[in-house]
């Protein structure tokens, strides 16, 4: 049968994270038509994670066990294969949601019917306890913002946590792609945005934990700031020259300024230069750049050709 909404929980051998996550899920608006499934990727029960499943006796709630590890992106293909609403969201088992989550991505998906997919503003937590939803600001739940695929030139323009999406709409682009781990939903976001209507609300609506968590690992981040990247060059490759060549050299700076946050963010350093695959820009290099990219841009210009592909 199909559901209003879906809040899909892809899991794995965290059952008092998961106990947080689905009681969360379950305080949204009884009004809804809601269907919640936990999709765990432990397929010889070591963590007994169904057992935690049971405690709650909620028919909204089920439990799904996958017959064979499907790994992290095929755990969360599944989500989207088992949701039978035309909504869905992925609730990760380590975050939580506001109670008031669900109700307002449906109002604005009412008002805007041309989205595909949507965000929300997040709060961090850092430990393991149940978090208050009083923490969360929702006085402005309806301030929203409209994106695009341009969005993602800075950084990704949503959280891990918090984002609801057409299933349709994300079935079509084939979901998330595990060639692009660590950077799954950052590459899938581009892609609902590159070819669907996105927006943002304002509200804290979801809480993103970071309390353990893989993210933290300097191997990790390092990916983290390949994949984000590569994800702009091809953001990049879309425009036409002379306006490429300066987005070049946006997206080798911004390479710092994502490290320098990542680094903040997670109290791990980054060796940069072990990240294969990114031109490494010191201060005087990227000057350099500046300057040769408009040597290049006005010799294109004067010289009448439509475009010069700078080497990158």
């Amino acid at each position: 049968m199909k559901r209003e909404f879906s809040i899909m929980i892809p899991t794995f051998g965290r059952p008092l994270l998961l106990e947080h996550a689905i009681k969360s899920a379950l305080s949204q608006d009884a009004g809804i038509d809601l269907e919640i499934i936990v999709v765990d990727n432990d397929h010889d029960s070591k963590f007994d994670s169904e057992k935690v499943v049971k405690k709650f006796a909620d028919k909204r709630l089920r439990y799904v066990r996958n017959p064979v590890n499907l790994g992290m992106c095929g755990n969360w293909n599944k989500c989207i294969e088992l949701a039978s609403s035309e909504w869905m969201t992925i609730l990760h088992d380590d975050d939580q949601l506001h109670s008031a989550y669900v109700a307002t991505v449906l109002q604005r998906i009412k008002k805007t019917p041309e989205l595909s997919i949507i965000g929300c503003g997040v709060r961090q937590i850092t430990d393991a306890s149940f978090a208050d939803e009083a923490l969360l600001d929702v006085s402005n739940a309806t301030a929203y913002l409209h994106l695009n695929s341009m969005d993602v030139l800075r950084c990704c323009p949503y959280y891990p946590v918090g984002v609801a999406f057409n299933k349709a709409a994300a079935s079509k682009i084939n979901g998330f792609d595990a060639a692009k781990y660590p950077c799954l939903d950052y590459d899938m976001w581009y892609r609902m945005l590159r070819d669907y209507q996105g927006g943002l609300l304002s509200a804290r609506l979801a809480f993103y934990r970071k309390f353990e968590n893989e993210s933290a690992r300097g191997d990790v981040l390092a990916g983290f700031l390949l994949e984000s990247y590569q994800i702009r060059q091809q953001v990049i490759s879309t425009f036409p020259a002379p306006l490429e060549y300066f987005l070049e050299v946006y997206s080798q700076r911004r390479i710092m300024a994502d490290k320098e946050n990542l680094e903040s963010v997670w109290g791990t350093p980054i060796d940069i230069a072990l990240v294969d695959g990114i031109e490494h820009q010191t201060r005087p290099g990227f000057i350099k750049k500046v300057v040769s990219t408009v040597v290049k841009v006005l010799v294109v210009a004067c010289s009448g050709r439509k475009s010069y592909k700078l080497a990158v």
